[in-house]
């Protein structure tokens, strides 16, 4: 894209870096031709919604939506053809504060990009001539509707402000043009739209139930007379008594995460949506001069326009809303990115990520959207190689910097798209970034270790050096002690794990580009990891006895053991399991992948057990508490009712992958189909349909009487093994068996 606009700043004043101020309006008139085509070229410092001769720009909301300013910038392009009229038309932009100027992270801090807005646009027409663009002649206000706006806070809008005044010039901002690219994600659009039902809590507040906790916003439908006030303020649960409370969702500040939406009446009728932000949420609290019910509200799921490409059912309800809640909680923070939740900070954590990916593979066509992140946290590498934790992030550098498990999605994330759509392209694209990354701890690990690790004969790749989360939330852990510990002590076998696994990825992505002395030297590192690993962690050919979980989930998932150390692994896991009641602990490095492994090393019926334990710790828990979505804590609400953290965080809900690899079995690997089911009698049936890169998988089972029926459809050539026996290689078709 040619940008013959210039950066104009719509505030004739210099922020105050503390305060908030009222979303600017701009405007410019220009003269076109009806029935000739037109195209909207824009972007911004903040986000920006476009009005022309009236009538909302494009369907896309959020706009330009979360980069990592100033490294990456991203544009739109709408066609605009069927809104231009013969003559003088006049187009109006809103801009609002956004990720550039609102805090999405904490500790709680303002103007994190910069503190000045900035828009820049252009019309293009059919002969690539610029006809309109943004530069000095535009007239900007502060003077209209919507006098705040803050992805945390909420919005206010005045109404009885629409006849906009105090129009003024602009400014020119310098912001370099090179850095903009053409939007890739998918759009961030509305979705479902939910009435609400009026509740009256034991306080006697007014709360309206939407019936789904979602991200997105409210829409007002009212009647009202002018300068008549509606409050809602927006909240995921109610509290153990049935009262209004947003403390779950609060960091560090409490109250700073408000959510709170106000609406001053025009005369009349008046009907409103926000522009500026989106919030999650399930209720309303609602606090009105003027009357207002239920059926005046409605909510608006906002998230990438992405396909989804899976259906699940099965003989058991629970499992059935499970898979319900976690594809709810996957929209609620694909909003641009991927993110934590999209409450108390909306930040792209990488772990949750790099944890969830190939699970969002299965559920949705994200590979375009994995790119667009991917870009975001490699914009943000610094020159030593190391990388943020979350993506885009603004602190920079970070005490948080590098942590592992976190920064490894750079090269965790491209392998599993290579392994599902097998295209290496993204392994070429962050190839650098993960060579770097892996460069970073390499050397990480051979300049420092702690005295009780300098016995290890491999001790340079044990990386013992710098901030690390560590499995983090681990049920019954106490997160400060843990990081105190991982201060004081390390987290070798994090780290470690996850540096072996981050050059076995950088080697292979070298020999699959050609590269055979990087791939040579990345292959010598991840086996002095491995060999590393193994000296600390397995005495006399088991592995060193341990009561976390994960500690056995994870050197089986990266491949660390030898074959049989990791068998007696594998059988100490399921015994683990079978001595706690099938009470996981792992925590969010190893929660996702933990199904997986017990059903590869031939525990099935522990996996099953495990994933439908009705306690806490347990996927089915929630469900018990009326759930709409996946909690970010096990005990998101406790027995007693009491709530912690955030109720909408996809992490957990990584375990619906297991519906797919192992219930249904469909598995597919750098163009490998296998279809390789494992009934269970409890479930009764289960049936999937997984609209591939490859065209689409079938795979269903029943119990009929004590013989199971099963029914697969594969688009490509694919290993069908049942459990009793039966392997074949099959060609395209459809298939039916019955044992």
């Amino acid at each position: 894209m040619k940008w013959i606009a210039e950066w104009i700043n719509p505030e004739d004043f210099t922020p105050d870096i503390n305060q908030s101020y009222p979303a600017s309006y701009l405007k410019k008139s220009f003269m076109a031709t009806r029935g000739e085509k037109y195209t909207l070229v824009a972007t911004a410092c903040g986000i920006y919604a476009c009005f022309l001769n009236g009538t909302r720009v494009g369907a896309e909301v959020l706009t330009p939506g979360p980069t990592q300013e100033p490294k990456i910038y991203v544009y739109q392009e709408y066609d605009i053809s069927n809104l231009i009229k013969e003559g003088d038309n006049e187009i109006v932009f809103v801009l609002l504060n956004g990720w550039h100027r609102t805090d999405t992270i904490y500790p709680k801090g303002y103007n994190r990009y910069g503190n000045t807005l900035a828009l820049l646009a252009q019309i293009i027409d059919k002969n690539d001539l610029v006809i309109l663009k943004t530069d000095n002649t535009w007239l900007a206000s502060q003077e209209g509707p919507i006098r705040y706006s803050d992805l945390m806070g909420g919005e206010t809008c005045d109404l009885t402000k629409e006849d906009i005044v105090n129009w003024h010039p602009v400014s020119i901002v310098n912001i370099k043009t090179e850095t903009i690219v053409k939007e890739t994600r998918h759009q961030i659009l509305e979705h479902e739209h939910f009435n609400g039902k009026d509740l009256f809590t034991p306080k006697g507040e007014h709360v309206i139930d939407f019936g789904q906790n979602l991200a997105g916003y409210v829409q007002i439908d009212i009647q009202a007379r002018k300068g008549q006030k509606v409050v809602l303020e927006l909240f995921e649960s109610l509290d153990r008594d049935g009262n209004f409370q947003n403390g779950n969702f609060q960091a560090m500040d409490p109250g700073v995460v408000s959510q709170k939406i106000t609406l001053i009446c025009r005369e009349g009728h008046n009907v409103y949506k926000p522009l500026g932000g989106y919030w999650g949420f399930r209720y309303a609290r609602v606090s009105s001069e003027t009357k207002v019910e239920g059926k005046d509200l409605t909510a608006i799921a906002v998230y990438n326009d992405v396909k989804f490409l899976s259906v699940f059912n099965c003989g058991l309800p629970q499992v059935n809303q499970f898979f319900k809640n976690a594809v709810w909680s996957f929209k609620s923070n694909l909003v641009g990115i991927p993110t934590d939740c999209p409450t108390r900070e909306k930040s792209g954590w990488t772990a949750d990520y790099q944890a969830f990916i190939y699970t969002a593979m299965y559920l949705a066509e994200v590979y375009n959207d994995s790119i667009f992140y991917l870009d975001q946290l490699a914009a943000g590498q610094g020159e030593d190689g190391h990388l943020m934790v979350f993506a885009p992030n603004p602190i920079h550098p970070w005490m948080h910097d590098g942590s592992s498990g976190w920064c490894d999605a750079i090269a965790i994330i491209p392998e599993k798209l290579f392994e599902r759509y097998f295209n290496p392209q993204a392994l070429k694209k962050y190839y650098d970034s993960m060579k770097k990354f892996a460069d970073y701890d390499l050397k990480r690990a051979k300049e420092s270790t702690r005295p009780e690790y300098l016995n290890n004969p491999y001790k340079d790749y044990v990386l013992d050096h710098g901030f690390h989360f560590g499995e983090w939330l681990e049920p019954g852990d106490d997160q400060l002690k843990t990081i105190q510990d991982i201060m004081k002590n390390g987290a070798i076998e994090v780290t470690t794990a996850y540096l072996y696994n981050t050059c076995r990825i950088v080697s292979e992505a070298a020999g699959l580009l050609g590269k055979k002395e990087e791939e040579k030297f990345y292959a010598k590192a991840a086996e002095g990891c491995k060999k590393a690993y193994n000296w600390q962690f397995v005495k006399n050919g088991e592995l060193v006895n341990s009561t976390h979980m994960c500690n056995y989930v994870r050197p089986l998932q990266f491949g660390l053991l030898d074959k049989e150390v990791a068998k007696k692994a594998a059988s100490h896991l399921n015994q683990m399991l079978i001595a706690a009641n099938y009470v996981p602990n792992t925590g969010f490095l190893t929660t996702h992948i933990l199904l997986k492994v017990l059903v590869d090393y031939g525990y099935a019926d522990t996996a099953y057990k495990t994933f439908l334990h009705q306690g806490i710790p347990g996927w089915m828990y929630p469900l018990s508490k009326g759930a709409t979505t996946i909690w970010e804590q096990w005990d998101g609400i406790d027995r007693e009712g009491n709530i912690h953290g955030s109720l909408n965080h996809y992490t957990y809900g990584a375990a619906i992958s297991f519906l797919f690899d192992s219930v249904l079995g469909i598995r597919l690997e750098r163009g490998r189909l296998t279809i390789c089911p494992h009934p269970y009698e409890e479930m009764g049936h289960a049936e999937a349909t997984y609209d591939s890169p490859f065209g689409k998988i079938v795979s269903n089972w029943k119990y009929l009487g004590h013989k199971v029926s099963y029914h697969i459809e594969v688009p490509i050539q694919a290993s069908i093994i049942l459990p009793e026996g039966t392997m074949k290689i099959v060609e395209k078709g459809k298939y039916d068996f019955c044992f």
